[in-house]
């Protein structure tokens, strides 16, 4: 009872002090959602070693996405939010081969340009094809991916610490992060790269742990995934490479 009334305090004391430096800086909105998020921390401490915790933050994650979730692209990153719409939406109107994404700045020659992958943009495509044209599709598409690469950072985490709470607790972190809050539904493939990649790395422990030959293969799989999908993503391949050769050596 004690500790839970200190961690209780704790969390009142650091609303506040969130509250202080944003009023100061007058940022209503950035307010409520730093109150928001000090009261969903607490009920977080209270639940995170129920399976519950878990569907709530991913309940948490896609509601607070939900405004303006149908946007053009914009911001910081609009430039490639818009070469990754042109190019599904020229897989919708022009052409359904997968080895030849189209953008729009093309001149007089064709169009088709060397990339990465276009997994996502394809997938955003067969969503036109099916749903119809609009934004809200490809943006959808990410928030799914933010939801499992929580989902894969929980795995992660349960199997590396064998705390379910602790578990919990770093999924709602991630979640309120500003990073992934800021990318967690722009028009990019990176999010589900890093959920692939997570999702690797998940079952890279689990095959170390458990010697499941199928984990294994599984990821393998979601690696390979999630580098063609932003081959930046190989990096995630250095810490298991380092825990393999722990185990071995």
């Amino acid at each position: 009872m004690i500790r839970k009334k200190a961690t209780e305090l704790k969390l009142s004391t650091l609303y506040c002090d969130f509250k202080a430096s944003v009023d100061f800086m007058h940022f209503p909105l950035w307010t409520r959602f730093c109150q928001f998020v000090a009261c969903t921390a607490s009920a977080i401490h209270q639940q995170a070693g129920r399976r519950s915790c878990v569907h709530f933050v991913l309940l948490f994650f896609v509601v607070t996405h939900l405004y303006r979730l149908s946007d053009p692209p914009n911001g910081f990153h609009k430039w490639r939010e818009t070469d990754t719409v042109a190019v599904a939406y020229n897989f919708f109107t022009e052409d359904w081969n997968f080895l030849k994404p189209r953008i729009d700045m093309r001149g007089t020659g064709s169009g088709v340009v060397g990339m990465e992958f276009p997994i996502y943009s394809y997938t955003t495509a067969i969503l036109f094809a099916l749903l119809g044209y609009s934004h809200l599709w490809p943006r959808l598409l990410t928030v799914i991916g933010a939801c499992l690469f929580l989902l894969g950072l929980y795995r992660l985490c349960k199997n590396t610490t064998g705390s379910v709470e602790l578990a919990g607790l770093t999924i709602f972190l991630a979640a309120t992060s500003p990073l992934l809050f800021f990318y967690g539904s722009k028009i990019l493939p990176d999010v589900w790269a890093l959920a692939l990649g997570v999702h690797g790395f998940a079952f890279f422990v689990s095959w170390v742990l458990e010697a499941r030959p199928w984990h294994a293969l599984f990821s393998a799989l979601c690696v390979a995934l999630a580098a063609a999908v932003k081959p930046s993503a190989l990096c995630m391949g250095l810490p298991m490479l380092g825990l393999l050769v722990q185990e071995c050596g």
